[in-house]
């Protein structure tokens, strides 16, 4: 009886002791299965915030590094398909070359007649004052791009100017234009179809003598919102001078000089 008795007081021990364990165990898979969820929901969040902060992407050369203030984008630049800043010194036919680090050519253009950048990703960077602007002649503006590209081979050529939304982008091959368009009040230079950038960045162009849009009405006009999307533009063609990071070390400076006609 004595050993009933025990055996049954041990039974109950070892049935508490499971059940104990059992709900330690489910404890624990609880503590487990929430520190899991919390886990989760931190690392989506860091993920979406990081999503925003994304720089935008290039599709032609790759991921493009934060964009600086829009007061630092010259008003009008060249990107040249090109490795060799001299090759592109002697066929703008720089007077007084200079090295120039490019914080300084890129930031300004308004005070340089004309800088020419080192190699980033496959391009160099023209911009300065002597950079034409196709609303003070774009046939000379035209004759200068073709010069050029016949002796460089691919020149893209962009303007944009916010004070009266005149903008510009040009994009020519071993002196062929593939693609021209110059908006300055009204449709200067127009060439070549819509190019699938154009069309996925919902730039609007105009034909010659297609109305003109009202001087009070015309912020509403969807052709004003071109002059913000050529920086994309150029992005999406080829490198946008304001992704460029002027914060780290570059091993080469640019090259500032002088327009000389020839």
């Amino acid at each position: 009886m004595n050993a009933n008795v025990t055996n049954l007081v041990l039974y109950d021990h070892l049935a508490a002791w499971m059940l104990l364990g059992v709900l330690a165990l489910v404890l624990l898979l609880v503590f487990v299965f929430a520190a899991f969820v919390l886990h989760l929901a931190r690392r989506r969040r860091m993920e979406g915030s990081a999503l925003l902060q994304r720089p935008p992407e290039n599709r032609f050369g790759g991921m493009q590094l934060a964009r600086r203030t829009d007061m630092e984008l010259p008003s009008r630049w060249l990107a040249i398909r090109s490795t060799s800043p001299e090759t592109v010194e002697k066929a703008l036919h720089l007077a007084n070359p200079i090295p120039c680090p490019l914080a300084d050519g890129l930031t300004s253009a308004g005070e340089l007649e004309l800088f020419v950048s080192p190699p980033i990703r496959g391009w160099i960077i023209v911009t300065g004052s002597e950079v034409p602007d196709p609303a003070d002649d774009v046939d000379a503006c035209f004759l200068w791009l073709r010069e050029l590209s016949q002796q460089l081979g691919e020149v893209q050529f962009f303007a944009a100017n916010r004070a009266l939304s005149h903008h510009a982008w040009a994009r020519l091959l071993s002196g062929e234009v593939f693609r021209a368009y110059a908006w300055a009040d009204e449709t200067l230079w127009t060439q070549g179809e819509l190019t699938r950038a154009e069309l996925d960045l919902g730039l609007i162009c105009t034909e010659y003598g297609e109305g003109r849009p009202n001087a009070l009405t015309g912020g509403n006009d969807h052709r004003f919102a071109n002059v913000e999307k050529v920086p994309l533009l150029a992005a999406r063609w080829s490198i946008d001078p304001a992704s460029i990071d002027l914060g780290r070390h570059w091993p080469r400076p640019g090259i500032a000089g002088q327009f000389s006609p020839h």
